[in-house]
This record gives structure tokens, sequence and C-alpha cells, in this order.
């Protein structure tokens, strides 16, 4: 399932859809549409995203 990252609360936000219009965050609003996609578990990716 893919996901994306918010960089504005930094929580992730999945989507079960395969084409979309519009992504936004379930927790702040904010638009995700254009941040980059994730398909690999965040804990393989923790490196690149510290908190």
């Amino acid at each position: 399932m893919p996901w994306k990252l918010c960089p504005y609360c930094n929580k992730q936000s999945y989507s079960a859809a395969t084409h979309y219009q519009i992504w936004l965050c379930p927790y702040c609003g904010n638009d995700l549409t254009e941040e980059p996609e994730n398909l690999s578990p965040l804990d393989e990716l923790e490196e690149d995203y510290p908190e």
C-alpha cells in the first residue's frame, strides 16, 4: 500500500487508491499530491526521514 510522509506534521498517510487527483494528509489537511510515494515500510527508510 503506498504511503507518503507529510513534511508538515511528519505523520504517514496511506492510500489504497491507485489513481488520485489530490492526496490530503488526514492529520493536518495539507496537500501531499506532489510529495513522493513510498512503498517500503517506514523502518527501512528511517535514516532518510529523521524525526
